[in-house]
């Protein structure tokens, strides 16, 4: 059942990844552009993608960025993520999870 599970979580998983991927990817753009803007006597590091990959999946458990450090664009992104993960992604939790369950429960169900 366990090993059932866990077979059964790979696409939720993949699609979990993807997202944060893609998010991380958004948001890495954004940070491009303003760091392209950004005149070059107050230019610091270009931004990194690692960086932002581990900034979005810290987001995704609850670490939030402050509100003075985003323009309208990433709080737009960063809503869009929220509203994603925590709606989308937690029903896609659930309807493999029911899934797998009903699958067990047939299969203990059959006489041996």
């Amino acid at each position: 059942m366990c090993i059932q599970c866990i077979v059964g979580m790979v696409p939720f998983m993949f699609m979990l990844f993807a997202t944060v991927f893609m998010f991380a990817l958004v948001n890495y753009e954004l940070d491009f552009r303003k760091y392209l803007r950004t005149p070059k006597s107050k230019k610091k590091a270009a931004p990194s993608f690692i960086f932002k990959l581990g900034d979005q999946y810290m987001t995704m458990f609850g670490n939030n960025p402050g509100a003075d450090e985003m323009d309208t664009k990433e709080w737009l992104s960063y809503i869009g993520f929220s509203i994603f993960i925590s709606i989308v992604c937690l029903n896609l939790l659930i309807a493999v999870i029911s899934d797998i369950y009903a699958k067990v429960s047939e299969i203990k169900s059959q006489p041996t």
